[in-house]
């Protein structure tokens, strides 16, 4: 597989949703150890696939708040979310230099499966539980940005792009 690289918003592939993944294969592990080679490489959190190209149902969490090693994980699926909220600074490797405040629940249930197929149902909280809604949001073609206010949204849209032309 070749490697691949980071793609940068305003890529109109971050408007689409992700295909699910049919069969767990060197295939797909090989994405998803990409994936977790660009997010370590960017300094990040997590990634959806989509963020290097590929429109396959794949996420990757690095190891944060408890967890022992990066999760791995194939066609994630959010089974339930608190309605207990809070409001944090996020940000998007895909859209460097924008940070903006943005609610999600505070507790959430995921299934998915791992590397080898093996399916898992997590219980995620704080850190943990909002990449994991930031991340499958990307395979649904949702933005950070999305949760925001039109005027908050296009604020940082501006921003965005005044970052972006001045790094031409």
């Amino acid at each position: 597989m070749n490697a691949r690289v980071l793609v940068y918003y305003p890529n109109p592939i971050f408007r689409q949703k992700s295909v699910p993944v049919a069969q767990v294969n060197d295939e797909i592990v090989g994405i998803l150890q990409n994936m977790l080679a660009v997010v370590r490489a960017h300094s990040g959190l997590g990634m959806g696939a989509v963020q290097i190209g590929v429109m396959q149902r794949l996420v990757v969490v690095e190891a944060i708040e408890g967890t022992t090693a990066p999760l791995l994980m194939v066609n994630p699926e959010i089974l339930w979310a608190s309605g207990k909220k809070n409001t944090v600074q996020e940000g998007n490797l895909s859209m460097p230099g924008i940070y903006e405040m943005i609610e999600r629940s505070s507790s959430i249930q995921v299934q998915y499966l791992d590397e080898t197929g093996t399916q898992h149902i997590l219980e995620a909280n704080g850190l943990l539980a909002r990449v994991i809604q930031h991340e499958i949001d990307h395979l649904n073609g949702v933005l950070f940005i999305d949760h925001l206010s039109k005027l908050k949204r296009d604020r940082a849209l501006k921003k965005f792009q005044k970052i972006s032309s001045a790094n031409l």
